[in-house]
């Protein structure tokens, strides 16, 4: 059933924008993303089936070409789409950490923030160094590995 015939209170798009992104599932926030589905399954179904293969929407940074152009209906163009919204996150992420008032990995939340902005979305192991001083404040980072390290 398409997403059109839905009542409008129960569509992704429409409850992002009255609710906020928080209030919708995963995979409405993945049909928002992919916008069509499939003659006979909705962009919510698609995201749905996207999720189960893929094992969890935290696992689609992972996902090479070859794997998302297997499921009928994805192709380059969205594949393009997806890295660039994941890179636009991650810089995202990397510049709200680096205005932080504090500017410190004081916890491990803090602490894996900041990896995961640096490397979390890459499809390759890194080698990251990272300099703090005596008060954990990062002074500087550098990927000295990607690859196999």
């Amino acid at each position: 059933m398409s997403i059109q015939s839905w009542p409008k209170h129960d569509r992704p798009r429409e409850r992002l924008i009255k609710q906020g992104a928080q209030a919708l599932s995963d995979a409405e926030l993945l049909a928002i993303f992919l916008r069509t589905g499939l003659p006979g399954k909705s962009a919510v179904d698609l995201a749905r089936e996207m999720i189960s293969q893929f094992g969890g929407l935290q696992n689609l940074n992972r996902v090479s070409l070859a794997e998302w152009i297997q499921v009928r209906g994805l192709g380059e163009a969205k594949y393009a789409q997806l890295r660039a919204c994941l890179e636009m996150a991650k810089r995202c992420l990397s510049h709200e950490l680096q205005e932080a008032e504090q500017g410190l990995l004081a916890s491990p939340d803090l602490f894996e923030q900041f990896v995961r902005a640096q490397i979390g979305l890459s499809e390759v192991e890194n080698f990251l160094v990272i300099a703090l001083d005596s008060q954990l404040k990062v002074l500087d980072h550098k990927i000295l590995s990607s690859g196999t390290v």
